[in-house]
């Protein structure tokens, strides 16, 4: 199907007194068919098939539709490569005819587009072009009222299943629902899981404070050594955490950093701890 004349098309077929008409231009691109603008066009591919017939032809095209087509070369090796293209073209449309009107049978005898394209393992899409290509007229489903689509939906089927069984798509049923004002189901909305979510629940926080302190003071013990290792040869402010950290081992991360002066938060307490630890395993591997 052609595409619809712009605003600026129409004004110019309208204007006959444009002086585009006439031209090569107001054919092709304007897309008017008046009798100066089909023979303008006329005169311009007479004049491109001319300059294209003089041109000298490449080597590598002889022997090619493209040599006899374009530049009418008529040497025995282009001519049979021209001859050879229309008997495979006429034997290529003759066997998808054959092809399309053997679907049709099937198609005919009760068969779905569906069916049939599973069957001669092609897309739908191929055989609904197949037959439009061989003039095959399509079955109207006049029978398929909306009525009946919807029975079978509201006795339990699905969107998918009334289109599978009706050889439709889901949209089309649904468009169809629409369209007649019928109202579809509502989907079921995602159970909650019937296991308790150990996290969502209220915390305990005597557990957890005491999970805390047992992990403290087992890391007080762990890097001990290592924290007393690097105590010598640390500065002001790490040795100062070390000492906090090896007196008070039960004391979290953030009453440390809070009884420091200056003051700091519990990720730095962390980081010079943490490189405090690593120093001190270091110094420990090098005296052992």
């Amino acid at each position: 199907m052609s595409k619809e004349l712009t605003a600026s098309q129409r004004a110019f077929h309208a204007n006959l007194e444009d002086p585009r008409h006439g031209t090569q231009n107001g054919y092709a691109n304007l897309r008017c068919r008046c009798d100066r603008c089909r023979a303008a066009n006329t005169d311009y591919c007479r004049d491109l098939r001319t300059a294209r017939a003089s041109r000298i032809v490449p080597e590598r095209l002889h022997g090619t539709v493209n040599a006899y087509s374009n530049y009418r070369c008529r040497c025995s090796q282009c001519r049979a490569a021209y001859n050879e293209s229309r008997r495979t073209g006429r034997s290529r449309s003759l066997q998808t005819r054959e092809l399309a009107e053997k679907m049709y049978e099937d198609y005919r005898s009760g068969m779905s587009i569906s069916d049939v394209a599973s069957a001669y393992g092609v897309s739908k899409s191929t055989v609904y072009y197949g037959f439009r290509a061989a003039d095959l007229p399509l079955l109207r489903h006049h029978w398929m009222p909306t009525s009946a689509l919807y029975f079978d939906y509201c006795c339990g089927m699905s969107l998918e299943d009334v289109a599978q069984k009706w050889d439709v798509s889901v949209n089309t049923v649904r468009n169809r629902f629409r369209d007649a004002g019928f109202a579809l189901r509502q989907r079921p909305k995602k159970q909650k899981r019937s296991q308790a979510n150990p996290f969502t629940g209220p915390r305990n926080t005597s557990a957890l404070k005491e999970a805390n302190l047992t992990r403290c003071n087992w890391a007080a013990q762990e890097h001990s050594e290592a924290w007393k290792a690097a105590l010598p040869v640390s500065d002001e402010r790490q040795s100062q955490v070390i000492r906090l950290r090896l007196e008070h081992p039960d004391w979290p991360l953030s009453r440390i950093g809070e009884e420091m002066d200056p003051p700091a938060s519990k990720d730095t307490v962390s980081a010079l701890l943490r490189r405090a630890r690593i120093r001190g395993n270091e110094l420990l591997k090098v005296a052992s």
